[in-house]
């Protein structure tokens, strides 16, 4: 805070204003947490890098805030790619046995796999005893992509994840399963949906 206070600081006027309505902020205790090793370098890379200490220290103030009140996570993502969107999205509907359920899949490319947001309406919460296990399928082979149960009072987004290349495994089945059953699949199919082919370009 006495470093924000200066006012020798080379900062332009926008600068100046932005540091102003954090002091209060950064005068609390809390707000200082200390960031990973490497985020200084990372932020100094993100905004073109400066060879002046009162640059990287108010650099380093003001993410120490941010860590605070965000999380370390907000910061990484800030620094980051955006995440990548969507290459597909597929429409998967309810069988005989979920007539009223209705949801769609975003299929998403990540350096460590695909990523699925489901988001589903009309699927009836799983029985006591039994869940939900979501499947994705080549035609020949099913892979488990996960489980849940739809218990909660509001449909939220379910995360799915898939290790193989649904550029193959197109199909997502979702099959309600008894617990203590294994990874097995029943084969009572709820909902099933295949994505049209695709490329990431």
């Amino acid at each position: 805070q006495e470093l924000l206070s200066k006012d020798s600081l080379e900062l332009s006027d926008q600068d100046r204003e932005r540091v102003s309505s954090l002091r209060s902020t950064l005068g609390e205790e809390f707000v200082w947490a200390d960031p990973p090793t490497d985020l200084g370098e990372r932020i100094d890379g993100a905004v073109g890098g400066s060879d002046g200490s009162v640059r990287r220290n108010w650099i380093w103030a003001i993410a120490a805030a941010l860590l605070a009140v965000a999380g370390t996570l907000a910061i990484v993502n800030l620094l980051d790619d955006p995440r990548p969107g969507p290459v597909a999205v597929m429409t998967v509907s309810g069988t005989e046995l979920a007539p009223e359920a209705l949801g769609t899949a975003e299929l998403i490319p990540t350096p460590n796999g695909w990523a699925i947001a489901f988001n589903v309406e009309g699927l009836e919460p799983a029985p006591p005893g039994t869940f939900y296990h979501g499947w994705v399928s080549n035609g020949v082979e099913g892979i488990s992509v996960g489980t849940f149960h739809m218990r909660g009072e509001t449909p939220t987004p379910i995360a799915l994840w898939s290790g193989v290349d649904l550029h193959e495994y197109r199909t997502l089945n979702i099959t309600i399963e008894e617990v203590g059953t294994g990874q097995t699949s029943s084969g009572v199919l709820v909902m099933t949906g295949t994505a049209d082919s695709f490329d990431d370009e």
